[in-house]
């Protein structure tokens, strides 16, 4: 919702990590430019980044601007919520993302694509649509998406050829861009996939719902059943299981296309899929308009996810090595993003 420009609307910060790879000296210098220097903060250590952000906190900012990569802005997110629960006489502030980092999967809700573009929109017009971002909670986490199976193998694959070529000069750009994850599904992920569906070597997963309710959503997301307290949500194989609260995945990947449509739930997705069909069908599974029959959506806030084998686990788009499940809570804690699209 719109809202009136106030001069205390355009007090604002920003808060970016100095080591960060795009946070480059251009990055710096063009900030520079735009932003008041008593409000423009730099870390480069965990302990400078909670000093920083509870001063942050403190000073009542409305607005906080902060970038990078999905993990520096999501651990940005967490701290925050954190702190401002630590102080409750202080708000939390409404957050900014600005696109510099290579997925930018948050980025992709509300940010224009230009960092200079949103600051300089923000300081213009004073003004602010706003964005409520849930969390999900897991052994003592916070953050908006997270998955088990393919999501989290193509991420480990493209690690492990952005580690492979980062010294090249021309392959170790190209490995960082979406063109990396080409690679990586190409001459990692697929023949892997291909080789367990040839030993049908297959996952099960027991997906139980330990709200008050949870739903089977329908195709456009409309519900179709209702799963009531200790109801098993799904049991059977599976390609993927996906929780979280945003729909992208970077890249403009569309994985949730219901997260954040009904407030207060977080959205469940189980992929049992083929990896032909998914792959004849690129196209319109990465703008979150596929349908099939083994691809499973719901609606819930507490679940227990219990896997009869390790399979690779990432959260908010950080390889988290290899699980067999666990407890995936909506947190009470959510923030507000400033939305310039």
């Amino acid at each position: 919702m719109a809202k009136t420009a106030t001069d205390s609307m355009r007090r604002f910060a920003v808060m970016l990590n100095y080591n960060a790879k795009k946070v480059s000296a251009e990055v710096r210098a063009e900030l520079a430019r735009l932003v008041p220097p008593d409000d423009l903060f730099f870390s480069s250590s965990l302990e400078e980044a909670q000093r920083i952000t509870q001063l942050l906190v403190e000073r009542r900012y409305p607005v906080v601007f902060t970038g990078g990569g999905d993990g520096t802005v999501i651990d940005f997110i967490e701290r925050i919520t954190r702190v401002a629960e630590d102080m409750p006489q202080f708000p939390c502030p409404n957050i900014g993302i600005l696109r510099l980092g290579t997925g930018n999967a948050l980025a992709q809700m509300v940010s224009s694509g230009s960092f200079a573009s949103d600051i300089k929109a923000y300081v213009e017009n004073g003004f602010q649509d706003l964005q409520r971002l849930g969390l999900v909670e897991f052994e003592g986490r916070r953050f908006p998406f997270c998955g088990f199976g393919w999501d989290a193998e193509i991420l480990n694959d493209y690690i492990a050829v952005k580690e492979r070529f980062k010294d090249t000069p021309f392959l170790g750009k190209f490995s960082q861009s979406l063109g990396g994850y080409g690679v990586a599904i190409g001459t990692r992920t697929i023949p892997r996939i291909f080789a367990r569906t040839v030993r049908r070597q297959t996952g099960v997963v027991t997906i139980r719902n330990l709200g008050e309710r949870a739903y089977r959503l329908g195709v456009g997301g409309n519900v179709r059943r209702v799963i009531r307290q200790g109801e098993t949500i799904y049991e059977g194989p599976l390609s993927a299981v996906i929780v979280g609260t945003s729909p992208y995945y970077g890249f403009g990947l569309k994985v949730l296309p219901f997260a954040g449509l009904t407030p207060h739930f977080m959205q469940v997705r189980v992929a049992s899929i083929p990896l032909r069909a998914a792959l004849a069908n690129i196209g319109p599974l990465w703008n979150g308009e596929w349908y099939h029959d083994e691809m499973r959506d719901y609606y819930a806030t507490d679940l227990l996810i219990e896997l009869d084998q390790d399979f690779p686990f990432q959260i908010g788009g950080d390889g988290q090595g290899w699980r067999r499940g666990g407890r995936f809570t909506l947190s009470e804690a959510s923030v507000q993003l400033v939305r310039f699209i």
